[in-house]
């Protein structure tokens, strides 16, 4: 139950701290992607 919290805490302290903010970018520009496909077939 608690796994889920800790991970996106984990994550989001990554984000703040700027580290890994390109890949925040990068993985978000690739479900856009993946959806706007999805949405094409």
């Amino acid at each position: 139950r608690y796994t889920r919290i800790a991970l996106t805490q984990k994550l989001r302290r990554i984000i703040d701290e700027g580290i890994g903010y390109g890949l925040a970018l990068e993985g978000i520009s690739a479900a856009d992607v993946a959806r706007s496909m999805a949405n094409k077939a």
